[in-house]
């Protein structure tokens, strides 16, 4: 061999002595690679028979479908949460209503059971104070059956005063909401009446009407403050046993 060969063939060794080895990393995405057709379905590479060199692009790859797989379910996570979170909102709204429609029937409640004791104090009053009514009546009923002891002048002054005070004082309690109950002449009403005798009679027509107003009754707002005492009839058998 000459000298210019074996210079020549030292230079071949000196270079392949000194050659660098390159790696090369595909960092596209699975789906580019697959979009390029060096990939399947799911971004993997195709087996081409590459050595070991190729095993950390796959793992990269792998790594990638993972996150892409796991973002479907990070976004359900999240829409879950925020149905969640609009369902309790529902709730709580929900709640605040019924406790605002409670609250205002308590309100209601206590309104109508304040009126309804406010009205039995004041019924009671009344009837106390118509129980003077009743005196005053009681006493011109005594002055009209007795005439010969009013014929003096100071007597017939006296009824006629009383008389007035009577008026008077039924005015008031009028004013104040208290109406006589009209009840003779009408079917006996146990709502608006108390019976206190019941009397014979032969006309069929009077059978369970009130004859006679034993005491006055009164009424309160529409309601019966007190029942009128009164004589009921009742027509007398006929003699085979009928009515």
């Amino acid at each position: 061999m000459t000298q210019a060969g074996k210079r020549h063939g030292k230079s071949e060794r000196g270079n392949e002595d000194h050659r660098i080895e390159v790696k090369v990393i595909d960092r596209r995405s699975p789906r580019l690679r697959a979009a390029a057709g060096e990939g399947d379905s799911a971004g993997r590479p195709l087996e081409t028979g590459a050595g070991p060199s190729d095993a950390a692009p796959a793992a990269e790859a792998e790594q990638a479908a993972g996150a892409d797989r796991r973002l479907p379910t990070y976004v359900e996570e999240l829409k879950a949460r925020a149905e969640d979170a609009e369902r309790k909102t529902q709730e709580i709204i929900e709640a605040h209503r019924r406790a605002l429609t409670e609250q205002d029937e308590y309100r209601k409640r206590l309104s109508r059971d304040l009126e309804r004791r406010v009205n039995a104090e004041i019924g009671a009053l009344l009837c106390r104070l118509i129980e003077i009514l009743d005196d005053l009546d009681l006493a011109l009923k005594h002055a009209d059956e007795s005439p010969e002891t009013m014929s003096a002048p100071a007597p017939g002054n006296l009824r006629t005063g009383v008389r007035l005070v009577r008026d008077r004082y039924l005015k008031t309690l009028a004013e104040a909401g208290v109406e006589p109950l009209s009840v003779k002449g009408l079917p006996f009403d146990p709502e608006q009446a108390e019976a206190v005798r019941v009397e014979d009679v032969g006309d069929g027509s009077q059978d369970g009407m009130v004859l006679e107003e034993m005491r006055p009754g009164y009424a309160f707002r529409g309601q019966v403050l007190r029942p009128a005492r009164v004589v009921v009839g009742r027509k007398l058998p006929s003699p085979g046993g009928g009515r």
